[in-house]
């Protein structure tokens, strides 16, 4: 399982999520946006204002979220 412990917005789209295992991958979320179910994440605002709900990104109280493994594999490692 790749659970993330904390996580935050960085700027153009971009997450830094640390994961249970200790390791940090930034991940790019601007490749998504076109998917319709992430319409909504396009402002930056809202984009801005994500949070953790058991180890799993969310946004707008849980209506949005993302599963962590994508993050994870898709993610590139922090130095």
């Amino acid at each position: 399982m790749h659970k993330i412990i904390s996580i935050c917005y960085m700027d153009d789209y971009k997450l830094k999520a640390e994961f249970i295992n200790g390791e940090i991958k930034v991940y790019d979320f601007s490749l998504q946006l076109d998917f319709p179910a992430f319409q909504p994440l396009k402002d930056k605002k809202i984009f801005s204002k994500v949070s953790l709900d058991h180890g799993v990104p969310v946004w707008l109280d849980g209506e949005i979220d993302i599963a962590p493994e994508v993050l994870y594999y898709d993610g590139v490692a922090w130095l």
